[in-house]
């Protein structure tokens, strides 16, 4: 009914029991959507001095005051009814709110959490995310995979937990995810850009691969990068990713003015992906002779993270470029000693020893592999290629070996 009526109609209760908590709680509340504030407050200050345990009274009391831009003393109303009703769920939610709303996060956060844990509550959930995004709580990705699962039917935690997904490493699963997505036409922007970072995203903490694309991929990538570009076309991780896809899709000089105008940008604004625009300035100079812009972009990058065998694993090839082969034979062993040990990367740096001349060298780090994995015919293989290219004669043998490893497998097609 109307808010009017209603008040008129518990009034006429409150001249029979006027001590009646919940009943003063309801006239407040009534009186309140009738816009009669001071007497809202009259009846919900009197029901939360005869009932401290009047949850309703005391939450809309805070709302009130928090309205009339009264925010501390209206969170200081929902503290007290806490701390005289701690296990009481509404009123955790509601100073919980209240407080992310009011960006006191930190505050907010063990009761969002504790509140998430408990039940089930998607606007708790969703404001629990936030403050733990704000505040780079570790285990984001695993409270994104038990809301994920929750809530299976809601874009909302599926998208952000592969965005998460994504930005710790595991892109594949990501992928999946956010293709499912942007079938259903459910991306929102910053999903977006982590579906493109599985797509295009250089990854310079491991040794960088070749992808061979297809003339589709490179027409369904560049498109769909021009769409996200054409909504934010200032955003600096777009940005980014399409230098990234230039130089993935042989677009030198266009992956050079797209990292020369960010390598630009940050020197007067700092951001995270720096150390990628500098090696994508470095890719791209080196792939246009201009090796002295190369090694300086390099160089600062490798100052910045020492450890990301990308990084180091580039220095070595923009020296080897330079003409710098000591240098480089230095780059590419400290690289080895920081990269698992494994066929894919041992075949880089074995590569890499033969086009410094050191072609014997090669030929004992693939030796001691095979002699150290005597079962893994992956390292036969990449001794066979190699012995096929620098010797010969001796390739016949390790065919011989190959195929007796192939006669006594168990899945010789594996």
């Amino acid at each position: 009914g109307k808010p009017e009526e209603a008040r008129d109609a518990i009034v006429k209760l409150l001249e029979t029991t006027p001590n009646h908590p919940q009943a003063l709680t309801l006239a407040g509340i009534a009186s309140r959507q009738s816009g009669d504030l001071e007497k809202a407050e009259e009846y919900l200050i009197k029901a939360t001095e005869i009932s401290g345990t009047e949850a309703k009274a005391w939450i809309v009391r805070g709302e009130m005051e928090i309205e009339k831009g009264n925010t501390e003393e209206g969170l200081d109303l929902l503290r007290k009814a806490l701390s005289a009703n701690p296990s009481n769920p509404e009123i955790t939610a509601a100073l919980a709110i209240s407080l992310k709303n009011n960006n006191q996060v930190a505050e907010a956060y063990p009761l969002l959490r504790r509140l998430s844990e408990a039940g089930v509550n998607p606007k708790v959930d969703e404001l629990l995310v936030e403050a733990m995004k704000e505040l780079g709580i570790d285990d984001l990705e695993t409270v994104l995979k038990t809301l994920s699962l929750r809530y299976p039917q809601s874009q909302k935690f599926q998208g952000e937990y592969a965005t998460v997904l994504v930005e710790n490493g595991n892109r594949e699963k990501g992928r999946l995810i956010l293709t499912a997505l942007k079938d259903a036409n459910q991306l929102e922007p910053g999903w977006a850009l982590a579906l493109l970072e599985t797509l295009v995203g250089a990854n310079y903490q491991e040794l960088r691969k070749t992808k061979k694309w297809t003339s589709t991929e490179i027409n369904e990538v560049g498109n769909f990068l021009e769409t996200v570009l054409t909504g934010d076309s200032e955003n600096i991780h777009a940005r980014l990713l399409n230098g990234e896809f230039a130089l993935e899709t042989g677009q030198i000089n266009r992956a050079f003015d797209i990292f020369s105008d960010l390598v630009e940008l940050f020197k007067y604004e700092q951001n995270d992906l720096i150390e990628r625009v500098l090696a994508g300035l470095a890719r791209s100079a080196a792939g246009l002779g201009r090796l002295e812009i190369a090694r300086t972009a390099i160089g600062d990058a490798v100052d910045r993270k020492p450890r990301w065998a990308g990084l180091r694993q580039l220095c070595a090839e923009v020296l080897r470029l330079s003409g710098k082969e000591n240098e480089a034979y230095k780059e590419a062993r400290f690289v080895q000693e920081i990269v698992p040990v494994n066929p894919d990367n041992l075949k880089w740096y074995a590569n890499f020893l033969v086009s410094i001349g050191r072609r014997e060298e090669a030929s004992g780090e693939l030796n001691a592999a095979v002699e150290a994995n005597l079962d893994n015919l992956d390292y036969r293989l990449l001794l066979a290629e190699h012995l096929a290219e620098s010797e010969p004669n001796k390739t016949t043998e390790v065919i011989g070996e190959l195929k007796h490893m192939l006669a006594i497998a168990e899945n010789p097609i594996s």
